[in-house]
């Protein structure tokens, strides 16, 4: 069962999204919904431990090794498809860290594809900020309380 905050997170995810990247994913839960429901599910932690009990978990529920991966490494570093039809969400990290995985992504490739799910834990406005000097648009910004803490949750997208 998903949290309030990551079940918005969920409702904001386009139907047309075949490939969904799970930055920073933690325990993985948001991005296991979507295992066989879409072509690939990418799950990308620094931390090796969580992405070893990730991968544990996943194997004992029996889904299709093609359908996910999971990779250990700087989410900043991650080389992503550069598709529209590709879905990237960071959350539960702060608004420093959200900047810096996309602009890691931006000096690789200016003109990305993806949209892009936001939830930064902290510096909101520098978030806001930089997506709006790079050329990015807000698409939604929901505000919305889980367990009594208020999140921020952005869908934006480059500009072509």
């Amino acid at each position: 069962m998903l949290s309030s905050r990551l079940e918005k997170i969920s409702s904001l995810v386009d139907n047309s999204s075949e490939y969904l990247w799970d930055l920073c994913c933690d325990h993985g839960k948001f991005g296991e919904n979507y295992i066989g429901k879409i072509k690939s599910v990418y799950f990308v932690d620094v931390v090796s431990d969580i992405v070893d009990s990730l991968k544990s978990r996943l194997s004992r529920k029996n889904f299709l090794p093609q359908d996910y991966e999971c990779i250990t490494c700087d989410a900043s570093k991650v080389q992503i498809k550069n598709l529209e039809q590709e879905t990237i969400v960071i959350a539960g990290v702060g608004g420093h860290t959200c900047i810096k995985i996309i602009s890691s992504m931006l000096k690789r490739n200016l003109d990305l594809k993806p949209e892009f799910i936001i939830s930064p834990q902290k510096n909101l406005d520098k978030v806001l900020d930089f997506l709006y000097k790079n050329g990015f648009s807000i698409i939604s910004h929901d505000i919305i309380m889980d367990r009594n803490v208020k999140y921020d949750i952005l869908k934006t997208r480059k500009e072509s």
